[in-house]
């Protein structure tokens, strides 16, 4: 049985991600960085400065087009934006992203835990049984031997 806190954070994981919990919360980060200012703004600036609107080349372009050169051009800062603004919703409290993390992961722990419990206690009973039919086929292997007098050493 798993014991390990490596295996603690991959079966809290694996529980969130199977009651499609790991989904709606990631759905809601999504949602919560998208209205975030701060992308917002910061994105707009640089497509503003790009070369492409400033050499006016976008006025020749398909929209497909466009959006390609911008990303490849900008990807990396992007991506750099895009995180700090995740950051800033997970970490803000007024978001409640990470009081729903929180909480989600410690009902999936204790559930973790839960399930555990009533495993090492279904793995005791069926030991037990086990010691006791084992104690009866020696009882009665005994008992059997006894009565024709192996084991009387009178």
């Amino acid at each position: 049985m798993p014991d390990t806190l490596a295996d603690d954070s991959k079966d809290v994981l694996d529980k969130i991600k199977a009651e499609g919990t790991f989904d709606q919360m990631r759905v809601q980060v999504t949602e919560a960085v998208k209205k975030t200012d701060t992308l917002t703004s910061q994105v707009q600036q640089l497509v503003a400065q790009s070369d492409v609107f400033k050499s006016g080349k976008a006025d020749n372009m398909s929209r497909k087009d466009l959006f390609d050169t911008i990303r490849k051009t900008y990807e990396s800062k992007l991506l750099e934006i895009a995180a700090s603004a995740t950051l800033e919703v997970l970490l803000n409290d007024s978001y409640g992203i990470s009081q729903q993390i929180e909480q989600s992961t410690h009902e999936a722990l204790c559930s973790v835990y839960e399930a555990r419990e009533q495993q090492r206690i279904a793995l005791h009973l069926q030991q037990q049984q086990r010691y006791q039919h084992d104690l009866q086929q020696y009882n009665a292997c005994y008992g059997q031997h006894h009565n024709q007098g192996y084991g009387n050493q009178a």
